[in-house]
């Protein structure tokens, strides 16, 4: 038998405040996968750990940041290059041409909308990028970045995330 003093951490996580019946869904497929009937305790939400973290504390310049890192970078928008190829009517990805003292940098982005895109990265602007680097024919490159924001929005971005 069970001490009653632990029989809170063996009650479902629909038991917590905030978790209503569409979180309670998500979290029994998260932590009862192999058990479609199975409802999520309390106790499987505190041994479920992270294996991993991101860590996007800024790097100085886009010359130190390593390929295949994730990388957050302060940068000025430099251009924008609409998708397309040679094709008639053929999208390519739309590219937005970054840099800063060091180096320059494409943001990628696929079925991108071009507005949208001009709204959060206006040219001659400095913005806040995080994201996996890559290169690509020679360029550097940072597909569809992870966060853009302001640089006095820097606040918002966080700098160590934990991955599960």
């Amino acid at each position: 038998m069970r001490p009653s003093r632990l029989a809170a951490l063996f009650a479902t996580v629909r038991s917590l405040k905030g978790v209503g019946p569409k979180v309670e869904g998500l979290l029994n497929k998260l932590l009862a996968p192999r058990q479609p009937s199975a409802h999520a305790r309390v106790i499987d939400l505190l041994w479920h750990l992270p294996v991993g973290l991101i860590d996007r504390a800024i790097t100085p310049r886009i010359v130190d940041a390593r390929i295949g890192d994730i990388a957050t970078l302060e940068v000025t928008v430099t251009e924008h290059r609409p998708g397309g190829g040679r094709r008639r009517g053929a999208r390519g990805p739309y590219r937005v041409l970054v840099e800063d003292s060091s180096a320059a940098l494409e943001l990628v982005y696929f079925n991108a909308d071009p507005v949208y895109l001009k709204r959060l990265l206006p040219e001659g602007s400095k913005r806040l990028i995080s994201g996996k680097l890559e290169s690509y024919d020679g360029w550097l490159q940072m597909p569809h970045p992870d966060h853009v924001t302001a640089i006095d929005g820097a606040g918002t971005l966080p700098t160590v995330s934990y991955t599960h």
